[in-house]
């Protein structure tokens, strides 16, 4: 068994000093508690309120709502409905919708900016990553030659609601629709290639119901654009969750949380529908638990790797 060494007379004895080891299992473990505290809360009251929901849910199918369930959680399915039009200011393309999307794209080399800058072992090292990235909405991608950034004042996204959208007679603003899966393509307006020639200064052409900017023949190009156009028209079968409250469709709400209102496309029964949400959320927060989990037993054995190497000198 090894000795302990005796200080040196007139040494006091050594401090254990912390090194990076000790730094990155105290930083692992003191941003793992507050983050896995929070996870847990949110865990928390997203499931009472789902439970709540489930158990308050009126589900309606494509009954007409009335005053029986005014002020309740209703979800209901029909087509959805709108006597306005929809105007895109660039293109001039207007049409009777309830939802109007023209998505610009970039192709960009991207790395994540949750990676760390000094992944790789160069400035041309870091792992970046060739795809399609949409234009004027938040992105974590940081492309490598600064594209992004002037490509987002030439022309952005769009995304129009109709102002008198409704479902079964019940009206839901843009925060319902707004993600909407698998959106309904539509041809490339007329003279949209001469608008997007003067508006990028480069070739365009047009490739089925997708306009391609300075990629000609070949859509791959780094730095290239495509634009698409979708559109949601009424008689589109839909499905609406929310509180329904004077002709409108609100928030139910909790103490600590709110869910919808939503709609979404095909018909969805309210308790499979929260069920589903339910199943969403356990997923997403189980995986961040076990993640910081991961994190904080990689902190806490760094630390205690730390303290033992320090006794050991």
């Amino acid at each position: 068994m090894a000795k302990k060494r005796k200080p040196e007379p007139g040494r006091a004895p050594s401090r254990p000093r912390l090194g990076v080891v000790s730094w990155v299992g105290l930083a692992l473990v003191g941003l793992g508690v507050p983050l896995f505290v929070v996870n847990e809360v949110a865990a928390y009251h997203q499931g009472q309120l789902l439970h709540a929901a489930e158990g308050a849910v009126v589900d309606l199918g494509a009954r007409p709502p009335g005053p029986a369930t005014e002020g309740k959680l209703v979800a209901i399915h029909g087509p959805l409905e709108s006597a306005g039009t929809l105007r895109d200011p660039v293109f001039g393309l207007e049409l009777r919708a309830v939802r109007l999307e023209r998505r610009v794209e970039a192709y960009l080399e991207c790395r994540s900016a949750y990676d760390s800058p000094s992944s790789g072992t160069g400035p041309n090292q870091k792992r970046y990553t060739v795809q399609w990235v949409e234009v004027g909405h938040s992105s974590n991608c940081i492309d490598r030659h600064g594209l992004l950034r002037d490509l987002r004042t030439s022309m952005p996204s769009l995304l129009l609601v109709a102002a008198d959208a409704r479902i079964g007679g019940l009206r839901f603003g843009r925060e319902a629709i707004e993600p909407w899966p698998s959106p309904t393509p539509i041809p490339v307006p007329d003279g949209a290639v001469g608008i997007a020639a003067a508006a990028y200064d480069g070739p365009v052409e047009i490739d089925g119901r997708t306009l391609y900017v300075d990629s000609p023949g070949r859509h791959d190009h780094v730095g290239g654009v495509r634009i698409r156009f979708f559109a949601e028209r009424p008689g589109t079968e839909a499905s609406a969750l929310g509180v329904q409250s004077n002709g409108r469709l609100v928030p139910f709400r909790s103490p600590d949380d709110e869910l919808g209102p939503l709609v979404r496309p095909g018909r969805i029964g309210g308790r499979a529908w929260i069920g589903s949400l339910a199943s969403e959320s356990r997923v997403l927060h189980g995986v961040f638990r076990i993640v910081l989990l991961l994190a904080l037993a990689i902190g806490a054995g760094l630390l205690v790797f730390a303290v033992r190497d320090s006794r050991r000198r």
